[in-house]
């Protein structure tokens, strides 16, 4: 893909590694084939191309964005070998924004949380939610009343690759409707209610 890149428009400025699987099973059930897909989609391909492209990247000082997911922190019930493998990418974009700073390459990264993807709407249809699942969200789970859409997504990694934020690298960012880390679901009133 990077030399393909290069032979179309004779330099990269930007990689933002967005590809994922989000396949789902649970820590008991995980058998190495399956950890090992997950840990090379979700990983490893955004390993080598970020090393593919660091030479052209160093060129044009150029910038990588990460997307990563929350789970990274933690992680839900079915989610281990995603969110181990996401936990590994936040590692290698601090990695990287440590190994290449004077060399003035940016790396980024970008923890999302619960967005409203195609697949995302699919895959809960397909769990046997109705057509309307998006509006029957609790508010526990997108206070602002409704879901995050890809394009609000797409304008931060925008901004993320400008040369707005050329004074930052290394950042990891919680794109989510809450504070995730340090949320105390006790005192939300919809929690307590058991809405």
């Amino acid at each position: 893909m990077v030399a393909q890149t290069i032979d179309k428009f004779g330099r990269l400025d930007g990689v933002v590694n967005n590809a994922a699987s989000t396949a789902r099973m649970f820590f008991e059930d995980t058998e190495v084939d399956f950890f090992d897909t997950m840990m090379a989609i979700n990983c490893r391909a955004p390993f080598m191309i970020c090393r593919a492209a660091i030479p052209y990247l160093k060129e044009s000082q150029g910038c990588v964005v990460n997307v990563g997911s929350i789970n990274a922190l933690g992680g839900e019930r079915m989610l281990a070998a995603y969110s181990v493998s996401k936990g590994a990418l936040l590692t290698l974009s601090k990695h990287l924004a440590n190994l290449y700073d004077k060399d003035r390459v940016r790396f980024h990264h970008i923890n999302l949380g619960w967005v409203l993807t195609e697949n995302e709407y699919k895959l809960k249809i397909k769990d046997g939610l109705s057509k309307d699942w998006p509006d029957q969200v609790p508010s526990l789970m997108v206070p602002r009343g409704e879901m995050t859409k890809p394009e609000e997504v797409a304008k931060v990694v925008v901004f993320w690759l400008s040369d707005d934020s050329k004074p930052f690298s290394g950042t990891v960012f919680e794109l989510e409707q809450y504070p995730f880390a340090g949320r105390i679901l006790s005192l939300d009133a919809d929690f307590i209610e058991g809405t």
